[in-house]
């Protein structure tokens, strides 16, 4: 799932990622809104923690919805991508404390490092040389706010204009 799910409809996902074979995954990406929903929270922390018997128990007990299945053992998975994360939120933290968190810095070195290496991958028609060039670009120009996400931005504007991409691409940089 990427970007919003109301709560209802993440109710009837868990119970289909029950369905899955194995790894039985549910990942939500660039969902950081569903955090300031407090019944979407409280889906995310049963599914996320086992009771004394080994259960992770999801309900949604509510005569609005008719639904066949009001409660069930989540056996899933959840993975969450997020960009931001607010760690001084309690309701936050119970979902941090409910499972593996990892949070992802990375310094300009370490990212210049990945911005190479997946230079060296095609895209598009972009020749393998001119990938180098557009790397090398970002290397020589990018400030200490630079992002994963310079280099297809940065091809785009190559394929937009192969003559001026290095002009266009300053003003982003």
């Amino acid at each position: 799932i990427s970007n919003y799910i109301t709560p209802l409809e993440l109710f009837k996902m868990l119970n289909e990622v029950n369905h899955l074979t194995e790894p039985k995954l549910l990942i939500l990406d660039d969902t950081e809104e569903i955090l300031n929903e407090p019944k979407i929270i409280g889906l995310l922390k049963s599914a996320l923690w086992q009771l004394p018997n080994g259960t992770r128990k999801v309900c949604w007990y509510s005569g609005t919805y008719k639904i066949k299945d009001k409660e069930f053992n989540f056996t899933g998975r959840i993975i969450l991508l997020l960009n931001k994360i607010n760690k001084k939120n309690p309701i936050v933290n119970s979902l941090i404390d409910r499972g593996l968190f990892y949070e992802i810095q990375m310094s300009k070195s370490e990212i210049l490092e990945m911005i190479k290496q997946r230079a060296e991958l095609p895209f598009q028609n972009i020749p393998y040389n001119q990938r180098q060039k557009i790397a090398d670009f970002i290397a020589q120009k990018s400030g200490d706010n630079i992002s994963l996400r310079i280099l297809p931005k940065i091809y785009q504007l190559y394929c937009l204009s192969p003559n001026s991409w290095q002009t266009l691409a300053s003003k982003i940089i």
